[in-house]
């Protein structure tokens, strides 16, 4: 129980640090908003690295599925896929 706590905290130091990259970042290329698309993708291939190098990729791959069964595709007006 206690690494929730450990993950929380390191989330906690890591937003302003993160936010204070993404400000030296926009200033140093002159677009805030090009940044903030940096540091996102930047951010979500670390995320997708870390669920592969710590095997948590079946939780990713079932919510990815639920979520495209249950929302994308009726959106989409296509039908689920069996």
């Amino acid at each position: 129980m206690h690494h929730y706590a450990a993950i929380m905290f390191l989330a906690g130091i890591g937003i302003p640090i993160l936010a204070v990259l993404n400000a030296a970042l926009g200033r140093f290329i002159l677009s805030p908003i090009v940044a903030a698309a940096i540091l996102f993708t930047i951010a979500g291939l670390v995320t997708w690295a870390l669920a592969f190098a710590t095997g948590l990729t079946s939780f990713c791959w079932d919510s990815w599925s639920a979520l495209r069964q249950s929302i994308i595709l009726p959106f989409l007006g296509l039908r689920k896929i069996l």
